[in-house]
């Protein structure tokens, strides 16, 4: 039985899924499975798939278009690996990827989902990366996700044993809503290394489509409030959406007071909940006014 399964799900991404395979096949790490799930693609992708006869390659067809979160799932459901990672198949992985995050796994047992630095190359290039505790992690995704979606890798029976799964109703913002019900549960980690490349494409950036992953994501800073005790919101949605994404956007000083208003009241809150540690929301919360509050 492999100790890694490798999903990746892929649509149309003839251009890039070569050089994608290719830095998974070129691995240091090779006891793995890489399950490719294709989601209908209309274009050659699955022809250039089937070109490799890598006997650990595993290929799911899907006759239609079902979307990420299923196809996670779906991979989900086959992998037999003890830990999960997952690609995109327009990203690059460097050699060491897998064997660096296995390697910090196994060092740290008590993490159950880890992610890892990356460099964006595509339209955009810089690179991602940063040192913050578990503690930190837990403060920061009351409003926001934290660990990049495309560096995953998590202990796959600790999923099983208390049944997280993707939550097929999203559409985005599903690693999100998962880093959110995990952290509840089990430690996470953000090791600094810069492990793969992140593809970056005008296509990925349109107002719709940034529009619903907000919606979603909204949905989500919602449901960690209501976690808290807080069930009715008396700041717009969109100014909160701002505020927790650190947006440079102008509103009134009257929602800025909400806003400090709010964090108050998350700080106190979060003193009632034995996972949170306080200094670290403290921080969080400051971090975010200084610069909320200073956007004139």
């Amino acid at each position: 039985m492999a100790r890694v399964s490798v999903i990746m799900s892929v649509y149309n991404e003839e251009k890039y899924i070569c050089e994608s395979i290719e830095s998974i096949l070129n691995q240091t790490f090779v006891d793995y499975e890489f399950i490719i799930i294709d989601d209908a693609s209309t274009d050659s992708t699955v022809s250039l798939i089937e070109c490799y006869k890598d006997m650990r390659i595993k290929l799911i067809k899907n006759t239609k278009n079902r979307g990420l979160t299923k196809n996670l799932n779906a991979g989900l459901k086959i992998a037999k690996g003890q830990y999960i990672i997952r690609m995109d198949g327009d990203d690059v992985a460097y050699p060491n990827r897998i064997a660096e995050q296995v390697d910090f796994m196994d060092h740290h047992r008590e993490i159950k989902l880890a992610s890892c630095g990356y460099r964006i190359i595509g339209s955009a290039r810089k690179t991602v990366s940063c040192k913050v505790s578990c503690d930190e992690i837990r403060a920061m995704l009351i409003f926001n996700s934290v660990l990049p979606h495309p560096g995953f890798i998590f202990d796959r029976k600790a999923m099983n044993d208390v049944g997280i799964r993707y939550n097929e109703r999203l559409k985005y913002a599903q690693d999100y809503d998962f880093q959110s019900r995990v952290v509840k549960i089990y430690d996470l980690a953000f090791m600094p290394q810069v492990l793969f490349d992140y593809r970056v494409s005008k296509k990925q950036i349109s107002v719709a489509k940034f529009e619903q992953q907000q919606k979603c994501a909204n949905y989500i800073r919602m449901k960690e409030l209501q976690y808290l005790g807080i069930n009715k919101m008396p700041i717009r949605p969109e100014v909160w959406r701002a505020f927790s994404r650190s947006e440079d956007r102008v509103f009134s000083l009257e929602e800025k007071y909400k806003v400090f208003v709010m964090t108050m009241r998350i700080t106190n809150l979060c003193k009632e909940k034995e996972m949170y540690n306080e200094k670290a929301v403290k921080e969080v919360c400051k971090k975010k006014l200084q610069k909320f509050i200073k956007i004139m």
